[in-house]
């Protein structure tokens, strides 16, 4: 009997023992759990973060691109308008090179016509001057031949 109450006297400090530290690993094993909850939860949240800032950065990427093509549309479009007034002044050039080529080809038809009329005055002038220098008595004469 006595054998068996130093027994458990013996084991009862060891139980004690025992049983704190089970209860000590016990309350570090729920903090560790608490803090592993919460460390889980910080990871939900910081992968939320990430998909809404990757969402974002998708987003500003795309607009960038548009605005990339807009930039790159709207210098197309400039160099088309320069090219279209180009060909529009070109084409007027061309327009009034052949107008001009048309109204030379006519002066010089009218001019040529003109010296014909000036050779044609000329000639009658002669005549006239010739009549008018010959005796009248050739022109009489001419008359009654002429009659």
């Amino acid at each position: 009997d006595l054998i068996n109450r130093i027994n458990e006297l013996q084991q009862g400090p060891a139980k004690k023992k025992s049983s704190e530290e089970l209860r000590e690993t016990h309350t570090l094993w729920e903090a560790l759990h608490r803090e592993l909850d919460s460390l889980n939860g910080e990871k939900v949240h910081l992968e939320e973060v990430l998909s809404k800032k990757q969402e974002a950065l998708r987003i500003l990427q795309m607009h960038c691109q548009e605005k990339e093509s807009e930039a790159r549309r709207l210098d197309v479009k400039g160099q088309l308008e320069d090219l279209t007034g180009q060909h529009k002044d070109l084409w007027e050039f061309h327009m009034l090179e052949q107008r001009l080529a048309r109204e030379i080809r006519a002066l010089e038809r009218s001019k040529e016509q003109l010296l014909s009329e000036r050779r044609l005055v000329r000639a009658k002038l002669r005549d006239v001057e010739r009549r008018l220098s010959s005796p009248p008595e050739v022109e009489g004469v001419r008359a009654v031949n002429d009659g």
